[in-house]
Formats: structure tokens, sequence, C-alpha cells
């Protein structure tokens, strides 16, 4: 994450504390059990499982971040290099992401399958996960489908 900091065009220290308030937010509502990647990996279970399961946090992960915007988007893609995680993996996130932003995939419940299936529980504890993960919420917020 240390290179997405640093290619973020500025409140790192902001951006640092906005991932820490949203993690203690889903928490607090009950989303979380912790912070755990386990506590993660049953949230994403329960996206795609649970028929009942809505999920409409309080908060947005991106309203605090008004000030966003890239200095450079091409080193940010260099990033994902640097992740200690095998790179199919990160390839295979990657398209997941990919496929949202196209709008291919249309439903938190059809992503929480797909990242059940790439993700592991040290995985969710790399704040780079966390940050498009957080993101993707914003985009799904108050769906259960």
């Amino acid at each position: 994450m240390d290179c997405v900091y640093k290619n973020l065009y500025l409140y790192v220290d902001d951006i640092k504390a906005n991932i820490y308030s949203y993690e203690e937010n889903l928490i607090l509502e009950g989303y979380l059990k912790d912070k755990s990647g386990e506590s993660y990996q049953a949230l994403f279970s329960n996206l795609e499982n649970d028929k009942n399961f809505i999920f409409s946090p309080k908060k947005d992960f991106f309203s605090e971040m008004e000030y966003f915007e890239y200095s450079n988007i091409d080193s940010l893609k260099e990033c994902k290099k640097n992740i200690k995680n095998d790179s199919e993996k990160l390839q295979e996130f990657s398209i997941i992401v990919n496929n949202i932003h196209q709008k291919k995939i249309i439903s938190l419940k059809k992503i929480a399958a797909k990242v059940n299936l790439i993700l592991d529980e040290d995985d969710f504890e790399l704040e780079y996960y966390k940050f498009i993960i957080f993101g993707i919420f914003d985009m799904f917020k108050s769906s259960n489908n």
C-alpha cells in the first residue's frame, strides 16, 4: 500500500485514517467481528450465501475523501507488482475490478462469490485489498442481490 500512498495526490494520513475508520464502522455495525482476515471471509460468505443479509453500512468509504485523485495512474498500475501475493491472484482480482467498472458484474453477491474464490485470510489483512474492497462496497451499498 505504500506504493499506492506515494502515487495518490495528497493526504496519505487521511486515507490511512479513513481505511481505519471505515473498518471500525463495519465492526461497530456488526458486519465484521474484528479486523481479522477470517472476519472478512465471513462477511463475504454472508454476502454470497445469505439471502436475508442486507449490506448497508451507514458510512461511505469515499465520502470523506472528496480530495481523492491520482497524480499518476500509470504508476499506480505498477504498485500491483509490488504486492507479495502471487501474480496470478492479483491478476484475477484485477479482472474482477475491471469487470465491475465495465458493468459485467452488477451484484455484490456475484462479486463476493468471486472474491471468496481468490482472496484468503492473509489477503484481507493487506491495506491494498481493503482500499479496493471498501470502494466496491460504496458502489454496491444497500444491495442484497
